[in-house]
C-alpha cells in the first residue's frame, strides 16, 4: 500500500503540471 501512496502522489503532482500548463 506504501507503493501505491506513492505512486498515486506522483501522479497527482503530474495532474497538478499538466493544469498549470492549461
Amino acid at each position: 500500500l506504501e507503493r501505491c501512496n506513492q505512486c498515486f502522489a506522483e501522479l497527482q503532482k503530474v495532474k497538478q503540471s499538466l493544469s498549470s500548463l492549461l
